[in-house]
């Protein structure tokens, strides 16, 4: 997952100067408490031990640094199950850019299934996988998926995960970066959940009580952080 956006500025006199921009996955991260995230670390972490002490047992390497790479090649510390979460994830968004090209991808039946009841077409879709930025507030990120369905724009975070607090302002600040960047104005929020199991997709619309407000605090605590 990027966590930096370099964007290139041409002032008046045709000179170029690169601003590094922090993603807004990063400023969340930075800002947002995640108490239950650590306790995921730790139970994983727990369990893989306790699944190599029933493979091995007393065959089990004695120092720490051989533990650690015995649970990465069997694949059972917190740490490669993160890494393959995020493959994962990435095989979803490539797969929806695909389709937004016509192409249809062969191992996610549950996507596939899901795009062709919305009837989405190309017409339908208005940007895919585009990286946007806010140069008033600082931040860039990329948008997964913008679509207009019955006149109306929604702007959508695909999500292979559940659902969390931090999703709705995510899309929130991409909302913010699409329309400063002058294109057209978004009227609704939604995050697409493709469950890595192969389970129905859906669609759940973000509520905006509060959400703009909560956006800039989100900033003004990032900037405080970082003591600008």
């Amino acid at each position: 997952m990027t966590s930096r956006y370099t964007l290139t500025v041409v002032g008046p006199d045709g000179d170029e100067a690169s601003q590094a921009l922090p993603s807004v996955t990063e400023i969340l991260d930075r800002v947002l408490a995640k108490p239950g995230l650590h306790d995921w670390y730790y139970k994983t972490g727990v369990a893989g031990f306790s699944q190599l002490v029933g493979k091995y047992g007393g065959k089990l390497p004695p120092d720490i640094k051989s533990l650690h790479s015995l649970m990465k090649q069997e694949q059972l510390s917190p740490y490669s199950l993160r890494d393959l979460a995020a493959k994962e994830g990435s095989k979803v968004h490539d797969a929806v850019l695909g389709l937004t090209k016509g192409r249809k991808p062969r191992d996610l039946p549950n996507l596939t299934k899901f795009w062709a009841l919305r009837g989405w077409k190309r017409p339908n879709i208005l940007a895919a996988e585009q990286i946007v930025y806010s140069l008033a507030n600082g931040y860039a990120g990329k948008v997964d998926l913008v679509y207009e369905e019955d006149g109306m724009v929604t702007l959508s975070d695909i999500k292979s995960g559940e659902l969390r607090d931090s999703h709705m302002l995510q899309v929130a600040m991409y909302r913010e970066a699409w329309e400063q960047m002058g294109n057209r104005l978004i009227d609704r929020l939604s995050i697409i959940q493709v469950p890595r199991d192969g389970g129905e997709c859906s669609e759940t619309f973000v509520s905006e009580y509060g959400l703009a407000g909560a956006v800039d605090g989100i900033i003004s605590l990032y900037k405080w952080l970082k003591g600008e």
